[in-house]
């Protein structure tokens, strides 16, 4: 089906999303065609400048969304833009209050002398991430929507590193829920959501948003709150790589279904591909609990044939390291010619001798997991 195309000129989608929280009340709706839920994607490129575009592509089978635009400027600079109060402040809001550990905050004030509940993004959280190549949280939804804002959106940004100071950032709206009001909740942020990619790249065109000549009066940086535990531990990580001839869709189903994972992980699988379904290898299943291997641990976030995480568990000779954080994430590209790389990152957030043998004992065992994995793509 040939993808339709929408431009709308940049400065309208930012005060958008800003009026739809200053202003709930006169917010815009989309008024497009009803969908069946039968199209298989359709995409609209909302046009910023004569030389750039947020590609915006709703996935209509399963309630995606995507959000596609290139940024000139390193992934480590929009890595600092996206999970900083001081990245946040310099392109979308005046306040934000992030901790960048799993479970930590991930909130972003739009009315920060607003009473609470009425400032913007509150109670969303970071679920997984990986510097300067992923981030995972929940989102909210502005006061017409009460039951998106309790039970929250999910969103993944991946930031591909393009050569030459460009960085490609993507980022996915998945899980919606079913009824009237998270099916007007699509709408409105299939046609406001794209505000956010746009804001970034300008922020790193135009400078730093200027808070002062809007007549914004910045609020004290949250940082002289108590210190977010990220910034007080180590952020271990272990990372490997191959690229070997599969298809992309059979690498994810060995990574998310039962019967994939039991193919070669060697181990008991329940898995429930959802954001906070189950993710749980049984290696000795008729062991005691607590002695099986992964158990308790959950999907943190993913994009469908492209990325996973989840939640980790170190062996019981690192009772520390056991009570994390630690978590999981592989990344799937397809190289063409029936060829893929599948990255696999091992990630967590401690201090101590503990924390750097169970680290140090992963290497080897991922190269092997990796090469197990390879086997059973074959």
């Amino acid at each position: 089906m040939e993808t339709p195309r929408l431009r709308v000129n940049a400065e309208t989608i930012s005060v958008l999303i800003l009026l739809a929280w200053l202003i709930p009340a006169v917010a815009a709706r989309s008024q497009e065609p009803p969908r069946t839920g039968k199209e298989p994607k359709a995409g609209i490129t909302v046009g910023v400048t004569s030389t750039s575009s947020v590609i915006v592509t709703p996935f209509l089978s399963d309630k995606r969304q995507d959000f596609e635009v290139t940024i000139a400027a390193k992934p480590s600079e929009v890595w600092k833009a996206l999970t900083t109060e001081e990245g946040i402040r310099s392109f979308y809001a005046p306040a934000a209050k992030i901790e960048m550990i799993p479970g930590g905050a991930y909130e972003i004030y739009y009315k920060p002398d607003a009473p609470p509940g009425e400032r913007g993004m509150e109670g969303t959280q970071v679920l997984s991430f990986v510097p300067n190549e992923m981030l995972a949280g929940t989102g909210s939804a502005p006061p017409q929507f009460p039951t998106v804002q309790k039970e929250k959106t999910k969103w993944v940004i991946l930031l591909d590193d393009l050569g030459n100071g460009q960085t490609r950032f993507r980022m996915s709206l998945l899980e919606f829920g079913t009824g009237p009001e998270w099916d007007h909740a699509y709408e409105y942020f299939l046609k406001n959501n794209a505000a956010f990619p746009e804001m970034l790249r300008k922020r790193f065109v135009d400078g730093p948003v200027d808070w002062a000549a809007r007549g914004v009066t910045l609020p004290p940086p949250t940082r002289n709150e108590p210190v977010s535990p990220a910034a007080v531990k180590r952020l271990w990580r272990v990372d490997k790589s191959a690229r070997f001839p599969a298809q992309v869709s059979d690498v994810w189903s060995l990574l998310t279904t039962r019967r994939g994972l039991e193919k070669w992980a060697g181990a008991y699988a329940n898995v429930q591909l959802k954001f906070g379904g189950a993710y749980e290898l049984y290696y000795n299943p008729s062991v005691a609990p607590g002695q099986r291997g992964l158990e308790g641990t959950k999907v943190l976030a993913y994009v469908p044939n492209e990325m996973l995480s989840y939640s980790w568990l170190a062996r019981p000779e690192h009772p520390e390291v056991r009570k994390g954080p630690t978590w999981v994430v592989w990344r799937i590209v397809d190289e063409g010619k029936g060829m893929v790389r599948v990255r696999y990152t091992v990630l967590g957030l401690g201090e101590g001798p503990e924390w750097e043998a169970a680290f140090n004992d992963l290497d080897k065992r991922m190269e092997l997991e990796l090469r197990m994995l390879q086997g059973a793509a074959k």
